[in-house]
C-alpha cells in the first residue's frame, strides 16, 4: 500500500495477504469508493489529510468479516498550482523563463531548475512539470519572436480644411512594434518615405511633405497612393502594405462633378456610396446634393449655376476605421479635395491673416504642462493647430471646429522654444511660446 497520494487522483491498492487469501473487504472512509471487495482496488480522495485504510482478507477456512484486520494510514496531498512566465524577444536573443508553485521542476527543454534560459530561433512553446510531495501539475510557457508582417492602412482622406491628406491605420497590438513608416508613390510603382510615426503616438499621419515627388502630396492637385510599413523594436522592417489611392475631385464647370474611384491594391474597395456636397456660400455649412453607388465616379448638380460662390466636395462612404487617437472615434468616410466652378482648391474665408493674428492669444507663456490657445471670437470654421520645434519638426497636430479655446498638452515636450501655427482655410498665423 502506498504511503501517500494526491487529491483527486486514483490510488492503486495492492493485496499482499499470505495463506492463499481468496476474499477481500477493503474499508476506505472518505474515499471513493468507501469500500471494495476487489483484490486490488483503486480509491480516490477529495480532501487532503491522513486517511486510514483497512483490509479484511480470508481464505476458504474463514470469511472476510471475521479475519484479522490490517490497517494502514496514507497521506493525501494537494496538487501544486504551477505557473510559468512567458516572454517576447527578438530573434537570436535569450529569454529567462521561471516556474513557481512547486518544489521541483522538469522542463520540456531538459532543464530541472525553477528558472531556465532558452534561445529559440522561432516562436516556441515550453511545458514545465512541477512536483510537490509526489503530486505534480504542468504549465505552458511561450517565447514569442514576432513576425514583421505588413500592416494595413485603413483610410486616406483629406483633412477638414482640404489642405493635406491624412493616412489612418488601426494600430497593431504588439509590444514589439517600434514605429510605422509612411510612403507615397512618386512615379509608377516607386514609393518614397514621407515620414514615420512612433507606435506610442496617434495612428495617423498628416502628409505635409511638399518636397517629395512631383505633385508634392497636395490633395488639390491630384490623387495619391500611400503605403505603410512596420518597424519592430528588433530593427526588422516589414513588407509595404497594399496601397490606398485617395480621391481627387474635379469639375467640368458645367455642373458635372467627377472623381477617381478610391482603390486598394489587389483588394475590393470598401466604398459603398459617394455623396456630393455643396457649401452654398463657402461658410462651412454643407448640403447634400446627391449620392451614387460606389462603382460610379460622377454626379451632376442641376442647381450649380444658382450658387456662384459655392464650393463642392465628394465623400466616399463605407470605411470602418478605429485608429488610436486622443479621443475615441470611428471613421467611416473619406473626404476628397474641395473645388469651385473655377477649379480652385481650398475654402475661402472672410478674414485676413492679420485679423486672425489679432484674434488669437496664448497662455500661459512660458507653459509647463498645458498651453491654451484662446480665440476672441467663437470658431465657426475648421481650424488646424500644429506645433513645431526650432528645427521645423511637427511635434503636435490637432483640428478644432467650434468653441473659443483649445488646450494643447506640452508636458512631454523638452524645454525650449516652439512655434504654433493656427490655420483657418488659406489664412494662418504663427506664434512663439516657451516650454519650461
Amino acid at each position: 500500500m502506498p504511503v501517500s497520494g494526491c487529491i483527486g487522483q486514483p490510488i492503486q491498492l495492492t493485496d499482499h495477504s499470505a495463506n492463499m487469501a481468496s476474499g477481500w473487504n477493503w474499508i476506505m472512509p472518505g474515499g471513493s469508493p468507501s469500500s471494495s471487495t476487489s483484490q486490488n482496488p483503486q480509491v480516490t480522495y477529495s480532501s487532503i489529510g491522513t486517511k486510514t485504510i483497512t483490509l479484511y482478507a480470508t481464505n476458504v477456512i474463514g470469511t472476510t468479516n471475521t479475519s484479522a484486520a490490517f490497517s494502514k494510514t496514507i497521506a493525501i496531498y494537494s496538487i501544486p498550482s504551477v505557473n510559468a512566465t512567458s516572454a517576447t524577444i527578438c530573434g537570436g536573443t535569450s529569454a529567462t523563463l521561471t516556474a513557481s508553485g512547486a518544489t521541483s521542476y522538469t522542463w520540456s527543454s531538459g532543464q530541472n531548475t525553477a528558472s531556465v534560459t532558452v534561445t529559440p530561433s522561432a516562436t516556441t512553446i515550453y511545458t514545465v512539470t512541477g512536483s510537490t510531495n509526489g503530486c505534480s501539475n504542468s504549465a505552458v510557457s511561450s517565447v514569442i519572436i514576432p513576425a514583421t508582417s505588413a500592416p494595413s492602412i485603413c483610410m486616406v482622406t483629406a483633412d477638414s480644411v482640404f489642405a493635406n491628406n491624412i493616412i489612418y491605420w488601426d494600430k497593431t497590438i504588439s509590444s514589439k512594434v517600434d514605429s510605422f513608416i509612411i510612403y507615397r508613390e512618386v512615379s509608377t510603382n516607386t514609393y518614397k518615405r514621407i515620414g514615420a510615426q512612433k507606435y506610442s503616438a496617434f495612428s495617423r499621419f498628416i502628409d505635409t511633405a511638399r518636397s517629395v515627388g512631383p505633385a508634392n502630396g497636395d490633395p488639390n492637385i491630384t490623387s495619391y497612393r500611400y503605403k505603410l510599413q512596420l518597424r519592430d523594436s528588433c530593427g526588422n522592417y516589414s513588407a509595404l502594405s497594399p496601397y490606398h489611392n485617395s480621391v481627387y475631385f474635379y469639375t467640368n464647370t458645367t455642373g458635372t462633378y467627377l472623381w477617381n474611384a478610391y482603390t486598394i491594391e489587389n483588394q475590393t474597395t470598401p466604398v459603398t456610396t459617394y455623396d456630393l456636397f455643396r457649401d452654398n456660400f463657402a461658410t462651412g455649412t454643407w448640403t447634400l446634393v446627391g449620392s451614387c453607388a460606389g462603382s460610379q465616379t460622377s454626379l451632376n448638380d442641376p442647381a450649380y449655376s444658382s450658387y456662384p460662390n459655392a464650393i463642392w466636395r465628394v465623400d466616399a462612404n463605407g470605411f470602418n476605421c478605429n485608429p488610436s487617437a486622443r479621443t475615441n472615434q470611428q471613421l467611416s468616410k473619406s473626404k476628397s479635395n474641395v473645388k469651385n466652378n473655377f477649379n480652385a482648391g481650398g475654402i475661402p474665408t472672410n478674414i485676413t491673416s492679420a485679423e486672425l493674428n489679432s484674434l488669437v492669444s496664448l497662455s500661459p507663456n512660458p507653459a509647463t504642462t498645458e498651453l491654451a490657445v484662446h480665440f476672441s471670437n467663437t470658431i465657426n470654421i475648421a481650424t488646424k493647430l500644429s506645433v513645431t520645434d526650432v528645427l521645423g519638426k511637427v511635434v503636435f497636430y490637432s483640428e478644432i471646429n467650434d468653441g473659443n479655446t483649445a488646450v494643447i498638452p506640452v508636458n512631454e515636450l523638452t524645454n525650449g522654444v516652439y512655434f504654433i501655427k493656427i490655420q483657418q482655410a488659406k489664412n494662418s498665423v504663427v506664434k512663439k511660446f516657451v516650454k519650461e
